[in-house]
């Protein structure tokens, strides 16, 4: 990554497996606990807490998926992702 980093692809394969660990990681809390739907509620805590404080920047998330916790979300509920029309 750091010898390509300004190849687009690199960026992409990186993205995609950032999504991925956030996944891995996920399940192994859930698998720890055992509480799927406590551990889904504190993410979208977390993720509302952290949105009230955040400033919009120019530019900032160009290309990145709009709403990573609800993907995170719906993974930890087994729920599949609405298609779009």
């Amino acid at each position: 990554e750091t010898l390509l980093f300004y190849h687009p692809a690199v960026w992409w394969l990186s993205g995609c497996l950032r999504s991925e660990r956030e996944l891995c990681c996920d399940e192994l809390a859930v698998k720890a606990t055992g509480e799927r739907i406590t551990y889904a509620s504190t993410l979208e805590s977390l993720s509302r807490a952290r949105s009230a404080t955040k400033r919009p920047v120019l530019a900032a998330g160009l290309g990145q998926d709009k709403k990573p916790t609800l993907s995170r979300v719906r993974h930890i509920l087994g729920l599949t992702p609405t298609q779009r029309k």
